[in-house]
């Protein structure tokens, strides 16, 4: 969404001034737009998933390491889920979720409560080969060595 020039411009011809003066991509005029309307998303998802997917195989391919990792909130609407072996599920609290989220992004709860329904939690929680708590308190580099020694690393 920032470098691919082709993606740039496609998602420039769905939404003026998305980029401001600088060329930064505005994240919330963008997160506004994709969240108004699921035919929004759609459209953004259509131009950024296959960008995404094609940077993510160049990527994984050009690792030299015997685990390598992604995070996505939509692996499954995505389909990026066939790039991968194993799925994590990381999982917190909602009210903690919706206050990380909300100071990461600058969003307001709202926001962030719109964006969560969006997210198909339960079908990941279900098909996910591994759990991991980040609720502050549980101690998640231990539980990657868990996930890390039951993959025989």
């Amino acid at each position: 969404m920032r470098s691919d020039s082709n993606v740039v411009e496609r998602l420039r011809s769905l939404l003026d001034n998305l980029y401001v003066p600088n060329g930064e991509l505005d994240k919330q005029r963008m997160a506004r737009y994709i969240f108004a309307s699921d035919e929004n998303a759609c459209n953004v998802n259509r131009i950024v998933h296959p960008a995404v997917q094609k940077d993510l195989q160049r990527w994984f391919a050009e690792q030299a390491v015997p685990v390598a990792a992604m995070e996505s909130a939509i692996l499954y609407e995505s389909g990026f889920d066939v790039e991968v072996d194993k799925v994590i599920f990381v999982e917190a609290p909602l009210a903690l979720r919706i206050r990380r989220a909300m100071e990461r992004d600058g969003a307001t709860e709202e926001q962030v409560c719109r964006r969560i329904a969006r997210q198909n939690t339960d079908k990941v929680q279900h098909r996910a080969d591994y759990r991991i708590v980040n609720d502050g308190i549980a101690d998640i580099p231990s539980q990657l060595l868990e996930i890390l020694k039951s993959l025989n690393y």
